[in-house]
C-alpha cells in the first residue's frame, strides 16, 4: 500500500470517528476560535490565535505606507477562504466517495481602498466581489459538481463571507 493510499485510509477513519463523536455529543462540538491582532510599526500586525503557538503577520504594501513585510488583511482573508475550501474538498471527497487526485483553489477579488482611507464614504469598504476558481483532478469528473455543492454548503469560512452574521464590538 502506498503512503498516499495509507494516508487516505487513515483520513477516512479519522473523519468517521470525528463524525461519530459529533453526532453522539452535539453539545461538545462547539468551538470558539479567536484571534488577536497587535499593531506594530505603521500597519504591521502580529496575529496570534488563542490556544495555539502559531502566529502570522499582516502588513500593507509600501505604496500606501506599509512595510510590505507580509500579506494584507484582505489577502489573508482570501487565503483563509481558499484554504478552507481546499480542506473541504478533501473532507467531502472522502465522505462522498469521490476520488480526487489534486485540488487547487484560487480566490481573487477586486478591492478599492478609498473607503478605508476616508476618500469615498459611499462605496463598500470591502471587495466588490469574490471569484473562486477550483481546479479538481480525479477519475470521476462527472461527480465534481456534486462535490462542489457539498463543499460550499459546509464551508465555515465561505459562510463567514456570505451569511451576513452580526458582529458586536466592545471598545475598552
Amino acid at each position: 500500500m502506498t503512503q498516499e493510499r495509507t494516508t487516505t485510509v487513515e483520513l477516512a477513519q479519522v473523519l468517521a470517528m470525528v463524525a461519530g463523536y459529533l453526532e453522539s455529543r452535539p453539545g461538545a462540538s462547539l468551538m470558539t476560535p479567536s484571534a488577536t491582532g497587535n499593531l506594530g510599526d505603521r500597519y504591521e500586525v502580529s496575529i496570534s490565535f488563542d490556544g495555539r503557538d502559531d502566529r502570522i503577520t499582516a502588513d500593507e504594501p509600501a505604496s500606501i505606507g506599509g512595510g510590505d513585510a507580509a500579506p494584507t488583511p484582505v489577502d489573508i482573508a482570501l487565503g483563509a477562504l481558499a484554504s478552507c475550501l481546499a480542506v473541504g474538498y478533501r473532507i467531502w471527497s472522502e465522505k462522498l466517495g469521490i476520488p480526487i487526485d489534486d485540488v487547487e483553489v484560487r480566490v481573487r477579488s477586486e478591492y478599492d481602498p478609498r473607503r478605508l482611507f476616508g476618500v469615498d464614504s459611499v462605496r463598500p469598504a470591502g471587495p466588490d466581489g469574490i471569484h473562486v476558481e477550483v481546479l479538481v483532478t480525479g477519475p470521476t469528473p462527472e461527480r465534481h459538481e456534486e462535490l462542489r455543492r457539498a463543499v460550499e454548503a459546509a464551508s465555515p469560512v465561505l459562510d463567514l463571507f456570505t451569511a451576513g452574521r452580526p458582529i458586536s464590538t466592545t471598545l475598552g
